[in-house]
């Protein structure tokens, strides 16, 4: 199905249809750094996938379709580093039902506890070396551009 960035009412239609089909979906967040205690935190996008399709939320506008994920969405959210995301996601007032988290750091650290449990060196692991290129690519960009995780453009297509 491949990436979708949401931005009309129809995409919410059709995620809504797609979350509905789903076995289980992962989640994860792009926010304004590490600290979810700064006063300036916010989480600027809201990931939700599957093995073939992500749909990408700009997270203040769609802040309503998210929370809803989390009230209605009854199967399985995977998470890697959930005590992050859940922290982000409860700072900005959304309610994630701890019962319903599979978190894949947990995971890996009991399978391969020599190992690193980032997401970048597990998907390297796992699945090729597209992600630390890729977060090298950004890094890259940030330092051209002088971003950070506050202003890289939310449309920068190595971001999403």
């Amino acid at each position: 199905m491949g990436l979708t960035i949401v931005e009309t009412l129809d995409e919410v239609f059709e995620f809504k249809r797609w979350l509905s089909e789903q076995p289980f979906v992962a989640i994860d967040t792009e926010t304004t750094g590490q600290n979810v205690f700064a006063p300036d935190f916010h989480i600027r996008l809201a990931q939700v996938g599957s093995t073939d399709a992500a749909w990408v939320f700009d997270f203040r506008r769609w802040y309503g379709v998210i929370e809803e994920v989390f009230a209605c969405f009854e199967n399985s959210i995977v998470m890697h580093n959930s005590k992050f995301d859940v922290h982000a996601f409860n700072t900005e007032g959304i309610n994630v039902p701890w019962r319903k988290i599979d978190d894949t750091m947990i995971a890996l650290r009991i399978a391969e506890p020599t190992q690193r449990a980032g997401l970048k060196p597990a998907s390297d692991r796992h699945l090729g070396q597209g992600s630390s290129g890729a977060q090298a690519d950004l890094h890259h960009a940030f330092r051209v551009n002088k971003w950070d995780w506050d202003t890289v453009p939310l449309d920068f297509p190595t971001y999403l």
